[in-house]
């Protein structure tokens, strides 16, 4: 939004750098009031200009008799004559003595700003100087300055002197339309953004002002200004006009001046506004396509939307072309109940509408928010449909509440008799419990096992996990708990990608906890493989190096230690190639046998009593269980032996036998 209030300096501020700039100017000279001869004229002139800036009266006059003194001269720094100095600091008597000189310009500009002494007056709030130079009948009231193109009728219209502005209004020769050049508004429009109430009165009260002058910037007219600050006064004086269009939008977002009101929440100002016979309420912008009614649902204005609504020609259900945001919608997804309130209480209300790009209801988009008034109030309607939502962005409003972990959200839905409990969605096929899994929502995990219509074993689209498999893999331990307790939990169902049992991803993985909550039941299979690897529980706990997953499992009796992957090797020999010191003491009793290079078993005891990790590496060197490590080391071993070996044959000259003999000079003829 524009930022009118950054456009000017303080006046206070401004005077003070002048001032300064006059005893800068004092520093060069010894004597202010030396004799007059041709070598200090210069300094009289450089006099004459600092005592008109700091008002200095005695000085003024007596320069102004000497008639070799030239009043119209301009200091050296800004540019700027006695008589622009003596506007800019207020001094009346100053600019009364150089007025009286016929020969002193009034118009004159100076060069830093290329203002005028009127300008400057009027930039500073100056009404006697204004009114001084006024009576001139060579003053030019309308000259704007260089550096903005403002007149001094603008300045005084953004500064709010209802003074100055009354002096210059009064004069036929000022426009009161003259549009400045940063950001191309008139006295009106700034009078209107900057609140101005009674230079706006003055100015309505030109003929031949016009009151639909827009910036050039933002295409704002005074009256969408008033509705954007929320200037009531003015926005009244400027609606009783009839040539003022109240449906005028402005350029850069295409907001008219209700729904800008709409936008901002000035009630008000929409009340001003409603009043008028040829308002249009429902006009969307032409930014985002929405109408004040959605804009002020979305901010949630209350008061603003039950003024709407009391409008026959304002449609409820309207949404925004985008994304078919209704104002329900956006009432329900930003979580202000007061706009839903007012919003479900209409009879002609549509609450099931869903949004053209996520294909959400307004009870879907308050599911997502986790916002429970809202939810609560739209379930209070029989035509709402629980069920409606499920797209390829999600499902209904029970799997994103499942899925958000707002379990409040949950038991309301859940109260409803129409509800689908196990609803997937579409794109991932997971169910309201696979999502409070994944999520490890206990709460409402509970809520959703304790309904008959709630199959624990079903298994979504993406991996082909159950919810005992998701929580599992997450380590979740309170929601396995919760599904452990259900009697038809099927307890080894592998996902569809990888083939891993709910033990199998808490093996791999490394959640002990899980892995012993699964083990206390009896029906959990501790030795199935799975798909890509052909792992068991216990050979991904030793290749991870779960130490304590690992002891767990070889509690079980029923568990086969000997089993091997797809590469080949039993849990022991995996753990021995990566040096997982406590695993192979674990296993090493257990396996029952492994034969070593020299033929003896691989448990065979040190002197210590314990596994030998060290035998258990030598056993792996001389194999195909050689790591890669040692593989390469060997192999570097091997080819430096054989050039060390060619060195030393050339050295001892082995290799030139090899050659035959050169003669030692050449033949004769």
């Amino acid at each position: 939004m524009l930022d009118l209030t950054s456009v000017l300096i303080k006046p206070r501020t401004l005077l003070h750098g002048y001032l300064s700039q006059a005893l800068t100017l004092n520093n060069h000279f010894r004597h202010p009031l030396a004799p007059m001869t041709k070598a200090n004229r210069k300094v009289d002139r450089e006099q004459f200009v600092r005592a008109a800036c700091s008002g200095d009266q005695g000085t003024v006059k007596s320069l102004l008799e000497q008639k070799v003194i030239n009043p119209n001269i301009t200091d050296s720094i800004d540019g700027r004559t006695p008589l622009g100095w003596a506007a800019i600091g207020g001094h009346e008597e100053i600019v009364e003595l150089l007025l009286e000189r016929g020969d002193v310009n009034p118009n004159t500009k100076d060069i830093e700003d290329g203002r005028t002494p009127l300008c400057w007056a009027a930039f500073h709030g100056h009404v006697g100087v204004v009114k001084l130079l006024l009576s001139r009948e060579d003053i030019s009231p309308d000259i704007p300055d260089t550096k903005y193109g403002r007149t001094p009728l603008i300045w005084a219209a953004i500064n709010g002197n209802e003074g100055i502005a009354a002096c210059l209004l009064q004069r036929e020769d000022v426009n009161p339309n003259t549009e400045e050049i940063e950001y191309g508004g008139s006295p009106l429009w700034w009078a209107a953004a900057r609140g101005h109430e009674g230079v706006v009165k003055l100015l309505l009260g030109r003929e031949d002002i016009n009151p639909n002058i827009s910036d050039t910037k933002s295409g704002l007219t005074p009256l969408v200004s008033a509705a954007i600050g929320g200037y009531e006064g003015i926005a009244a004086c400027l609606l009783q006009r009839e040539d003022v269009n109240p449906n005028t939008e402005d350029i850069e977002r295409g907001l008219t001046p209700l729904g800008w009101a709409a936008v901002e929440g000035h009630e008000g100002v929409v009340k001003l506004l409603l009043e008028r016979e040829d308002i249009n309420p429902s006009m969307p912008d032409t930014g985002y396509d929405r109408t004040p009614l959605i804009w002020a649902a979305l901010n949630g204005h209350e008061k603003i939307a039950e003024l709407l609504l009391e409008r026959e020609n304002v449609n409820p259900n309207t949404g925004e072309t985008e994304h078919g945001l209704t104002p329900l919608m956006a009432a329900a997804a930003e979580g202000h109940k007061g706009v839903a309130k007012v919003l479900i209480a209409r009879e002609d209300i549509n609450p099931n509408i869903p949004d053209t790009t996520y294909g959400r209801t307004p009870l879907g988009w308050a599911a997502i928010g986790g916002h429970e008034e809202i939810v609560e109030l739209l379930l209070e309607r029989e035509d709402v449909n629980p069920n409606v939502g499920a797209t390829e962005h999600g499902g209904s409003p029970l799997w994103w509440a499942a899925a958000r972990g707002c379990e409040g959200v949950v038991k309301l839905l859940l109260k409803r008799e129409d509800i689908f409990a196990d609803l997937r969605d579409p794109k991932w096929g997971r169910t309201p419990l696979v999502c409070a899994a994944d999520g490890g929502y206990e709460g409402i995990a509970k809520l959703l096992l304790e309904r008959d219509d709630v199959n624990p074993n079903t298994e979504e689209i993406e991996i082909g996990l159950t919810a005992l498999g998701w929580a599992a893999g997450k380590g979740n331990e309170g929601v396995v708990k919760l599904l452990l307790e259900r009697e038809d939990i099927s307890l080894n169902v592998p996902d569809t990608r990888y083939g891993l049992t709910p033990l199998g991803w808490a093996a791999m993985v490394g959640h002990d906890r899980v892995v012993k909550l699964l083990l206390t039941h009896e029906d959990t299979d501790p030795n199935m493989q799975d798909i890509q690897c052909g792992n068991t529980p216990l050979l991904w706990a030793a290749e991870k190096g779960h130490t304590g997953i690992v002891k767990l499992l070889s509690e079980r009796g029923d568990m086969n230690p000997d089993i091997r992957g797809r590469s080949g090797k039993t849990a022991l020999q995996t753990a021995a190639s990566l040096g997982h010191a406590g695993i192979v003491k674990l296993l090493s009793p257990l396996e029952s046998s492994v034969p070593s290079p020299n033929g003896s078993d691989l448990r065979d005891r040190s002197r210590f009593g314990r596994p030998d990790l060290v035998q258990c590496s030598t056993y792996s060197s001389g194999s195909k269980w050689l790591s890669p490590v040692a593989r390469a080391t060997l192999v570097m071993v091997i080819f430096s032996t054989i050039i060390i070996c060619l060195f030393l044959l050339l050295t001892l000259g082995v290799v030139g036998a090899w050659l035959p003999a050169t003669p030692s000079s050449p033949p004769t003829a």
